[in-house]
């Protein structure tokens, strides 16, 4: 089977973890800050910053080292009866907090 002709980019996608074992589905979760002015979509590199958040690793002259790849993204509303959680793959520019899941 032929591969399909991409009309976009697909971003990066896992092949292994750090530890060199292969890739097993296993993310970790982190805060985005609330009100982050910038889009984060899955498959972007995205870094750890002060304060224990991440953010889009736009590989300027910092040089800092990416934490991982953006999996998806959980938005949690808290109701008197339960908490629900929804899980999107994108973080739009300004939005409330939310937890991303990083590979």
């Amino acid at each position: 089977m032929a591969y399909p002709t991409v009309s976009g980019p697909y971003g990066l996608v896992p092949v292994k973890m750090v530890s060199g074992t292969p890739y097993a589905g296993v993310t970790r979760l982190y805060s985005i800050a609330s009100g982050y002015a910038s889009n984060i979509f899955k498959g972007d590199a995205v870094k750890l910053v002060t304060g224990g958040t991440v953010e889009v690793d736009t590989a300027d002259a910092a040089m800092t080292a990416a934490l991982g790849i953006l999996h998806g993204l959980y938005l949690c509303f808290v109701r008197p009866t339960a908490a629900v959680f929804f899980f999107f793959f994108f973080f739009l520019t300004a939005t409330t907090a939310w937890l991303a899941t990083v590979m």
